[in-house]
């Protein structure tokens, strides 16, 4: 199947699986009963019985313990207790009628394993009108209680690993944060990415007041919001700095990495919708994600899915520079993009001449096109100490004191502080010139290359939904555009369903290749053994005319 959208959403056509029209489904009884799978038996036995449900929390925490961590998050055991309706009828019911101090850590664990498989099925719709009113607020604050627990002991939750917990969470909150449209979602979603988050930004706060400078109505929202503290507005804060130390605590597992890759995925879902991304941006930034994940031993990986945590990190960096006002929503347009990036430089080279006159002259009188190229910069900024260096990082809002203890993090040279050479990436990464969208527009080739042809996304795709066995649960990842209800721009729209049109029609070439050269049988000799000789060799070939490109252009005219 040719790669399509990851964004999860159901189809809004069909009935819902728990609703009144649809049929309470029975397992099939055979003549004897070992003959049926066991989850079958202990459905008849719990919730398709003729006398009704027989609720015990002991036979939740079985199933959990047997056929979900036992036989190792197989698909196959999860797909049976989504189709013998685990959530609606057993789950989900005691769930309402239990009060929250009561509810057992496996019974919340196995919600979230039954809604993370229904998003990707693709029925998380029916889901969300189970949902309906308080229940689901109640739901997801006993997720963000439980997630702390997760994210500040380490141990084991519901019979579910530390790293399987985390896993879980995230996918189920990918799964909230793309369906924003539905209203008890977007009540409790939203507090998790607030204008609270701006209260863990560096203690200089430099980014944050040079927001309230350009967006004044932000002041009165923040003095208002410490009077009502948001309840969860610390949770995005706490996973970012548990990602950061899963990132350089050595751990040299898969599920490490694809945890991590999933981790970023539900950065640029936060990214890429307005309602979300409007505070979380800045917190990016500050925390340099971006930075992290590229120094990181992951990032210089060779192995397939440390390919795939690359592209999300591109995909991120995308998301994070994207050409839109984050506060109002507006479009940039190209000049309102350069204009931008010209002032950053700007501010920089004010602050440089007015601590560093003498070390940073050059700097201040350099053009700003020519501090745009990361050798020029780092050869400017080379004439400060480590301890000035740090001073002026300081003072433009770069961050120069790591988030976690020296032992979590390689890559600093004092206690606390990050070392000379991350401070200059964060420098370079920075005020470095960024293609505007009319630049990636002119740079797209309509046309697949050999790369694109036979890279993992298109080769890997029908491998996506198939999830290996293993002592920890990892949700695959597909490094490609969602189609969600909400984009930052027209452009972003056009852009996702281009590149996703585009990927489409490269699979179909490449399986109209991989057709003609199974006919072709193509041998070491330069000849052709099978039955159809559509093809001759080629022995030279000459490029005669390359024209010069147009003003504004890379490309060749013809």
């Amino acid at each position: 199947m040719p790669p399509k959208s990851s964004s999860g959403r159901g189809g809004r056509g069909q009935r819902g699986r728990g609703g009144k029209a649809a049929q309470q489904p029975r397992a099939t009884a055979g003549a004897n009963s070992t003959e049926m799978d066991e989850i079958e038996v202990l459905a008849n036995k719990l919730w398709l019985g003729d006398k009704g449900v027989n609720w015990s929390d002991e036979s939740v925490a079985d199933i959990m313990r047997t056929h979900i961590v036992g036989k190792q998050y197989a698909r196959s055991s999860l797909q049976t207790l989504e189709r013998l309706q685990y959530f609606e009828l057993y789950l989900w019911t005691n769930y309402l009628s239990t009060d929250d101090a009561l509810v057992s850590d496996a019974h919340v664990m196995s919600i979230l394993l039954m809604a993370n498989e229904k998003y990707q099925q693709g029925v998380i719709t029916s889901m969300w009108v189970a949902m309906e009113g308080e229940a689901f607020g109640r739901l997801f604050d006993r997720v963000v209680c439980m997630t702390r627990s997760i994210l500040s002991t380490g141990t084991d939750i519901g019979f579910v690993d530390a790293l399987s917990a985390r896993s879980v969470v995230v996918q189920f909150l990918i799964a909230c944060f793309g369906s924003l449209e539905t209203e008890n979602v977007r009540t409790a979603c939203m507090a998790l990415t607030s204008l609270a988050l701006w209260e863990h930004i560096d203690d200089t706060r430099v980014l944050v007041e040079a927001e309230f400078e350009r967006m004044p109505q932000l002041r009165k929202f923040a003095k208002h919001l410490k009077k009502k503290p948001s309840a969860n507005g610390d949770l995005l804060p706490a996973l970012l700095r548990d990602f950061i130390a899963m990132l350089f605590a050595g751990d040299s597992r898969s599920e490490c990495l694809a945890y991590c890759t999933k981790f970023i995925e539900l950065l640029v879902d936060l990214e890429s919708q307005l309602a979300t991304r409007r505070y979380v941006n800045l917190l990016l930034v500050d925390y340099q994600i971006l930075d992290l994940c590229q120094v990181s031993e992951w990032y210089r990986n060779d192995l397939l899915v440390a390919k795939r945590f690359r592209d999300m990190v591109a995909m991120l960096r995308g998301r994070v520079y994207f050409q839109v006002n984050d506060v109002s929503g507006l479009p940039m347009t190209e000049a309102e993009a350069k204009d931008r990036h010209y002032r950053r430089v700007a501010e920089l080279q004010i602050m440089a001449f007015r601590v560093f006159p003498k070390e940073l002259e050059a700097l201040a009188l350099s053009s700003v096109a020519s501090l745009g190229d990361s050798a020029v910069l780092t050869e400017h900024l080379e004439a400060l100490d480590d301890s000035g260096l740090r001073r002026l990082a300081g003072l433009v809002g770069i961050r120069t004191r790591s988030l976690l203890p020296l032992t979590a993090l390689g890559i600093a040279q004092e206690e606390g502080v990050y070392g000379r050479e991350f401070v200059l990436d964060a420098f370079v990464e920075r005020y470095r010139v960024r293609p505007t969208v009319a630049d990636q527009v002119r740079e797209i080739s309509p046309y697949p290359s050999e790369s694109l042809l036979f890279s993992e996304i298109i080769t890997e795709t029908d491998q996506f939904s198939k999830q290996q066995s293993s002592d920890t649960i990892s949700y695959p990842v597909l490094p490609v555009p969602k189609l969600n209800l909400q984009f930052l721009t027209l452009h972003d729209y056009l852009a996702r369903c281009f590149e996703l049109y585009r990927l489409e029609c490269a699979y179909d070439i490449r399986e109209n290749i991989e057709d003609a050269v199974r006919r072709l049988q193509p041998n070491d000799m330069g000849g052709f053994d099978g039955w159809a000789r559509m093809a001759m060799p080629m022995h030279s070939f000459n490029v005669v005319d390359v024209q010069k490109p147009w003003v504004g252009e890379r490309a060749p005219s013809k």
